[in-house]
C-alpha cells in the first residue's frame, strides 16, 4: 500500500514500538514495513545519535484487517501473577510429564523390539528342537534295525554252529556207525 499518497507530512508519527503495539506485530516487522513503503513513515535523527522510524499513525489505521491484529496482549497483561504463575507451573509439570511419557514410550518399544528377537530366537531353537528331535527318532530307528540284524545274525550263527557242532559230531562217530546207517539206508 502506498501510503504516502494520502497523507499530509505534518500528520502525527509515533515510535516503531508504538506502532508494532497498535498493528500486533513485532518492531521489526514495522521497519521492514516502513522501508517496503507498507507503512508510511520518515527517517529522523534520533536522541540516541542515530537515525529511527518515525511511523504515521494515519498509516496504521489505514493498514488492511490481514496485517492489522489490533494492540498485542500478552497473557501477563491480563492474567493476575499468582494465577499465571501457577498456570506456567501446572504447564511445566505437564512436559515433565510428556518427557517421561516420551521416553517411557522409548522405553517400551526398546522392550518391545527384545520381545520380538527373543520370540524369533525361540522360534529358531523350537525348529532346531524339531530337527534335532526327528535325527533323534531316525536314530533310533536305524539302531533298532541294528540291533534287530544283530539278534538275526546272532540266531543265524548259533544255528549255524549247531550245524557245525552236529557235523563235527558226526566226523567223529566210528566207522561201524557209518556202515549201520548206510545198510539202514538201503534197507
Amino acid at each position: 500500500m502506498d501510503a504516502s499518497a494520502t497523507l499530509d507530512p505534518t500528520d502525527e508519527t509515533i515510535t516503531v514500538e508504538e506502532a508494532a503495539h497498535l498493528l500486533g506485530v513485532d518492531p521489526r516487522t514495522v521497519r521492514r514495513y516502513a522501508a517496503s513503503g507498507k507503512l508510511s513513515a520518515v527517517r529522523i535523527h534520533g536522541t540516541k545519535g542515530h537515525d529511527e522510524w518515525r511511523v504515521y499513525s494515519r498509516s496504521v489505521e489505514q493498514m488492511p484487517r490481514t496485517v492489522r491484529q489490533g494492540p498485542r496482549t500478552g497473557v501477563r497483561d491480563t492474567v493476575p501473577s499468582e494465577m499465571y504463575r501457577e498456570a506456567r507451573e501446572k504447564l511445566d509439570a505437564a512436559l515433565v510429564q510428556i518427557g517421561q511419557l516420551t521416553a517411557t514410550k522409548e522405553q517400551l518399544q526398546i522392550a518391545r523390539r527384545s520381545v520380538s528377537t527373543l520370540e524369533e530366537q525361540a522360534r529358531e531353537l523350537l525348529l532346531q528342537n524339531a530337527e534335532l528331535q526327528a535325527e533323534r527318532q531316525a536314530r533310533e530307528q536305524r539302531e533298532a534295525g541294528l540291533r534287530a540284524e544283530r539278534d538275526r545274525l546272532g540266531e543265524e550263527l548259533q544255528h549255524e554252529r549247531e550245524r557245525v557242532s552236529q557235523l563235527e559230531g558226526s566226523l567223529q562217530r566210528p566207522r561201524w556207525f557209518w556202515f549201520t546207517r548206510r545198510r539202514e539206508a538201503q534197507g
